[in-house]
């Protein structure tokens, strides 16, 4: 391995590293609290919370009009505009853009919880103050990203978990106020981990003296414009089967499907510590080293897909023995869509990987097109198999679909620049970690603490065997002066 590419890859570890501590943290207490939530919230109430955050996710990306990334590629400023004039241009845009999109979402819920039996019209302000939320903290974090902040997003993050979860569980005490207590939470979570995190100066952003002049502005914003299709489409592979749930079940469905997304969801922990630093540090090798910078995308992808299955295969394993362990009764049935929700988060964390290259060729909008069909594909089976199959049929939906769009994405970025990235080897490896994770699932014991044990020393010493097989590798390569 190069110096350049062992010099890429350290930062990403590290970066990775100290996000992914945080993320595990973070998901512990998550985990922990489960007993005592879900003994006291019906899984009505977390259906409930379930929609007010999906609907909190699809209008505050709509509202970002995709600003968060033409900020990530517009940073460090061009030739003609500098790192202040991207910055002022990016925040005064998102404050409009986000007083817009609350009062859009309250309007939303407002109706639309009038029109469902069971959800609650209270929500409303909850809703809007979480659309803004959403929006503050997106762009203070991709701000810190940037800057490398890495340890200060970790702790923001941590303190941000402690201070929602005790919300939540005080809201979660008292009847009167139970009902707002996991969507109150989540409105926390996003307004104290952005406000952990440093600003730009408020002077600078409101100095009207140096504003970016209009041609430049156009060019910055549509680096992000294809995010307006490709936003939403996430939301619509990726939540629109609980809207689909809603309509053609009851709430309570909802809500078990939700504890299940939960932990199919656990793998996020590594996908957003990997793209939280894979974003800036590509973009920054790649702005002067172009030719290097790809060679160590090829290289990198190679672990952290391998990095992604493992965790596919850790989730896959666990999660049986965890929500017969963590979950009260009246949620047990999530166990059954745990693999297909795991699956779709290996192949949504493939697809951002592919798309680094339509990124840095500025060439956002053949991923809008790819996106595109994934709403298509998406919309049409979910109409077909959610009425017939239920929560399985969902989370089967959301699985194929983010895996069609990864194959679509990784097809097409190679038609921009051939990267070397699959080998035999490579799927070797992939069918041995799918095959473990598909048996695994279905290894019960009837005390589930002692079978989590089992799978645990299991699981920790494959770990270990793959952590030295990989160090080792990577040693006799770069002795050898060959790369990986």
């Amino acid at each position: 391995m190069n110096y350049d590419s062992a010099s890429f890859l350290s930062k990403l570890i590290q970066g990775s590293g100290i996000l992914l501590s945080a993320n595990l943290l973070s998901k512990g207490l998550t985990i922990l609290m489960l007993p005592l939530l879900t003994a006291i919230l019906s899984p009505e109430l977390y259906g409930e919370a379930a929609l007010v955050a999906t609907l909190i996710s699809l209008i505050s990306m709509i509202a970002l009009s995709g600003m968060e990334h033409s900020y990530a590629r517009a940073f460090f400023g061009t030739n003609k505009v500098s790192s202040t004039q991207v910055e002022t241009l990016i925040w005064r845009r998102s404050f409009w853009h986000g007083l817009a999109g609350a009062g859009l979402a309250a309007l939303i819920w407002a109706v639309y919880s009038r029109s469902q039996v069971g959800l609650h019209t209270g929500l409303t302000s909850i809703v809007a103050l979480g659309v803004c939320g959403a929006i503050f903290s997106t762009l203070v974090q991709v701000r810190a990203r940037l800057l490398g902040h890495y340890k200060r997003m970790a702790a923001g993050l941590v303190i941000a978990s402690i201070l929602s979860y005790g919300v939540i569980y005080l809201f979660a005490l008292k009847p009167a106020t139970s009902a707002f207590a996991l969507a109150t939470g989540g409105v926390v979570l996003a307004w104290v981990s952005g406000l952990s995190q440093k600003m730009p100066k408020l002077r600078i952003l409101l100095d009207n003296a140096n504003p970016a002049d209009k041609i430049e502005t156009r060019k910055i914003l549509a680096v992000g414009l294809p995010v307006i299709v490709t936003g939403p489409a996430f939301w619509v592979v990726g939540s629109a089967d609980r809207w689909f749930l809603s309509a053609t079940t009851t709430t309570a469905e909802v809500g078990i499907y939700a504890i299940g997304v939960s932990f199919g969801t656990l793998g996020m922990m590594l996908n957003s510590a990997v793209l939280s630093v894979w974003v800036p540090e590509i973009i920054r090798e790649y702005e002067t080293k172009a030719d290097i910078a790809y060679k160590a995308f090829g290289q990198a992808t190679r672990l952290l897909i391998l990095a992604y299955a493992f965790m596919w295969v850790v989730i896959t394993v666990l999660s049986p023995d965890l929500i017969r362990l963590l979950v009260d009764a009246q949620y047990q049935d999530a166990t059954v869509v745990v693999p297909w929700i795991a699956g779709g988060v290996f192949f949504y964390g493939c697809s951002h990987l592919f798309n680094t290259v339509f990124l840095l060729e500025r060439s956002m909008g053949t991923m809008a097109a790819i996106w595109t069909v994934a709403i298509a594909l998406s919309l049409v089976s979910n109409s077909w198999a959610v009425p017939r199959y239920g929560m399985i049929g969902a989370a089967a939906v959301q699985c194929l679909v983010f895996f069609v769009a990864a194959i679509m994405q990784w097809w097409l970025s190679q038609r921009i620049k051939r990267i070397a990235v699959f080998t035999p080897w490579f799927f070797l490896q992939l069918s041995v970690l799918f095959m473990i994770g598909y048996l695994g699932q279905y290894w019960l014991l009837e005390n589930s603490l002692l079978a989590l044990t089992v799978k645990l020393i299991l699981l920790g010493a494959m770990t270990a065997l793959i952590l030295w097989r990989t160090s080792y590798w990577y040693s006799v390569r770069a002795a050898s002066g060959e790369g990986p």
